[in-house]
This record gives C-alpha cells, sequence and structure tokens, in this order.
C-alpha cells in the first residue's frame, strides 16, 4: 500500500523554505514544527528531521539517548520556560503524518518502518498503537 497517495503524509501543510542543512546555498522544503508542549513558530522541521531554529537561523544538532537521535527544544513545562529533549521520530511523525494529534490522544507512538532509529524520514514513520 502506497500510503502517501492516501494522504497519509501531509506535505502541504504550513511548508516554508529554510537554508539548507548541508550547504547554506541550497534551500529546503520544511515545515513549522507543531508539537504538543512546545513554543510556537520557534522551530522548523525538514523531511529528514532536521530541525531548525528560527530564532538562531541555523540548525540544531541530534544528541542520541539509547541509540534514538533527539534534539533539546524550548517548552512551556509545569507553567516555566524550559528546554527539553525531544526524539526527532515523534517531531517528524506530528509534523508529517496528517491527523496525528489523533494518534497521539489515542496513545499511539511514532516508530520507524525500517527498524533504524537514525533513519528520521517522513516516509519511514509510521504510527502504531502502544
Amino acid at each position: 500500500m502506497d500510503s502517501s497517495k492516501d494522504g497519509y503524509y501531509d506535505l502541504m501543510q504550513n511548508m516554508i523554505t529554510v537554508r539548507g542543512f548541508s550547504s547554506h546555498d541550497s534551500m529546503e522544503e520544511a515545515k513549522i514544527l507543531s508539537y504538543p508542549g512546545l513554543l510556537p513558530n520557534l522551530y522548523c522541521i525538514t523531511k529528514t528531521g532536521q530541525v531548525y531554529s528560527v530564532i538562531n537561523d541555523s540548525y540544531i544538532s541530534w544528541a542520541f539517548k539509547n541509540n534514538i537521535p533527539y534534539v533539546n527544544l524550548s517548552c512551556i513545562k509545569d507553567g516555566k520556560w524550559r528546554l527539553e529533549p525531544f526524539y526527532i521520530k515523534d517531531l517528524v511523525a506530528c509534523s508529517y503524518i496528517a491527523d496525528a494529534n489523533s494518534y497521539l490522544e489515542r496513545g499511539y507512538h511514532a516508530s520507524n518502518i525500517d527498524g533504524d532509529p537514525k533513519n528520521c524520514r517522513y516516509t519511514n514513520m509510521v504510527y502504531i498503537k502502544s
């Protein structure tokens, strides 16, 4: 089944262009990152999971915890601003899979289709029941 033809991936909502990750001269498509708890409009995310800081005009490097890539992002938690770790697979899935919030509300979590946690391309993400 080719899920991209079924509207599973949402490539048109909130698309913008940012400076390329590998080269400052290239341009890359990204989406404004929207994830529960994150401060709005501060970050963008590419189809490959590169997170771009709008404020700093730069990409945020991945770190790894248990071999799973994550980034520290600004959020509001318990009424206070703080940096919190967010897994790249969760950010990509929430940004590129249509109706992601309904999956999150029902207790689903993001998973890498090929089993490689470093492959965070949007077409490699799927929501599965916990």
